[in-house]
């Protein structure tokens, strides 16, 4: 029953036997009490007062709505003992919670919620025997305990634990009408997914692994496009495998912001594979104009998703790789490599057109995806390496750098001079030497005419935090 003002009622049941569990089960509660819910808690009984009767009253008062029950070892132990206030409480509640299970009380049914704060010595949720039959909600990981307020809070309000998700559609692959992509990754992208969602690192990165291992046998052994023009033929193979390219976006998306361990080995595995098969001479050319499209955008949309998470290591990580080495003339090259388009094909409007229509649909913040596009440019232009061929670069120059309006000061330049691997003062220097008119500036002959809106304003608020 609500109180006046129509906030829902909750009484909070835990043991006072464990110091750690006492602090979580009031953090529980301020978080609950701060979005709404009444709670009623023996934290608010003054000192000297009879907490059993307390508690007695808790558990028979019919305004209350929910009873939280928060089990760790202790509360286990005294409940299944009957000792102290969780005893008596476990006493009055057991034959509820029965006929909770049964479903013959609809009054009581869902009024009593077990949280499992701990496992027992079998790995198991360490739970009275009254509670064992009943829905338990995880709360054994003190790391991850906010996590699980959002649905402690929907429990208390009396709605489902879990939000029906109604906007959600079936994978492109499995609708009726859609054209399914010939790489055949899908059940492997999926697992990733999960695996990255749910599990621990080492199996997450384990099923990562295989959905990469299975793109690149893939895209090697894929078939090239009915004959005609090779404009014709690699639009053909694109919009044939459009779902190969949101797919690789939402599995790197997953595994940067789930997988806690390192990702760069994977990937690094990953894109060496491709650039094999991109510049082997046994390989047609082709069959090699797809999978250079798709190595830039792969690898773009790879870094946009390591700094949308801020995997700003990984992402660096990647970007000092040597891709390319000939031990006869000790020619290391970088990253450059997988911007290699298809080789002779002039029509860079219609790849510019195509690559903007496959970031757009990817899932992925398309303005993001520009910023890593960009700075994979400026990378290689400050260092003086090979060319990053930056084919969205007015779409850059129209909207600047999401990341250099974090920068206020040194500390805040952290992430940008880690991913362009100088320092604030310089990089200062070399885009403002660039944007001078007069200048011979390989970085404005990369870029083109520079000055665009969103470059002058990227520039100007850098320089205010040097």
């Amino acid at each position: 029953m609500a109180t006046e003002d129509g906030k829902p009622k909750v009484f909070i049941s835990y043991s006072w036997g464990n110091a750690t569990t006492v602090t979580r089960v009031n953090a529980v509660a301020d978080f609950l009490e701060g979005n709404g819910v009444w709670v009623e808690m023996d934290r608010y009984q003054e000192p000297g007062s009879n907490l059993y009767r307390f508690m007695e009253q808790m558990v028979r008062d019919p305004s209350i709505d929910k009873v939280l029950c928060f089990c760790d070892r202790s509360y286990t132990q005294k409940a299944e003992a009957g000792q102290g206030g969780v005893g008596t409480e476990a006493a009055i509640i057991t034959p509820e919670v029965y006929e909770q299970v049964k479903g013959n009380q609809d009054a009581a049914r869902h009024r009593y919620v077990a949280v499992a704060m701990e496992t027992d010595d079998h790995d198991k949720f360490s739970l009275p025997l009254m509670f064992q039959s009943l829905m338990v909600v995880p709360m054994t990981d003190p790391a991850r305990d906010t996590e699980v307020y959002p649905e402690l809070l929907r429990i208390a309000a009396g709605q489902p634990r879990r939000v029906r998700n109604v906007t959600s559609t079936l994978p492109e692959y499995l609708q009726g009408n859609a054209t399914r992509h010939a790489l055949g990754t899908e059940p492997k992208a999926l697992l990733a997914r999960m695996e990255a969602r749910n599990q621990g690192a080492r199996r997450a990165t384990a099923a990562l692994r295989e959905y990469l291992e299975a793109l690149s046998q893939g895209l090697a052994h894929m078939s090239p496009g009915e004959p005609g023009s090779r404009t014709a033929r690699l639009d053909q193979e694109i919009q044939t495998n459009r779902p190969v390219f949101q797919e690789f976006a939402q599995v790197v998306d997953a595994a940067a912001q789930f997988i806690d361990g390192p990702l760069e080995p994977t990937l690094y595995g990953f894109f060496q594979t491709l650039i094999t098969h991109n510049f082997s001479y046994q390989v047609d050319r082709d069959r090699q104009d797809f999978t250079r499209l798709a190595a830039t955008e792969f690898f773009v949309a790879t870094i946009t998703a390591l700094i949308e998470h801020r995997r700003f290591d990984q992402a660096a990580g990647l970007l000092t790789r040597a891709y390319w080495e000939r031990a006869q003339d000790r020619d290391a090259r970088g990253y450059e490599l997988l911007c290699y388009g298809p080789e002779d094909l002039h029509d860079d409007r219609w790849l510019e057109q195509t690559r903007r229509a496959l970031r757009q649909a990817s899932g992925l913040d398309p303005a993001k995806y520009n910023q890593a596009d960009a700075l994979l440019h400026l990378r290689g232009a400050f260092h003086r390496s090979y060319r990053w061929h930056m084919t969205l670069v007015s779409d850059w120059m129209r909207s600047g750098l999401p990341l250099t309006r974090e920068v206020t000061n040194a500390a805040t330049a952290v992430p940008l001079e880690t991913l362009l691997d100088l320092p604030l003062a310089r990089i200062v220097q070399r885009l403002d030497d660039a944007a001078t008119p007069g200048q011979n500036d390989p970085l404005a002959w990369q870029t083109g005419v520079l000055g665009g809106p969103g470059y002058l304003m990227n520039l100007e608020h850098l320089k205010k935090a040097l």
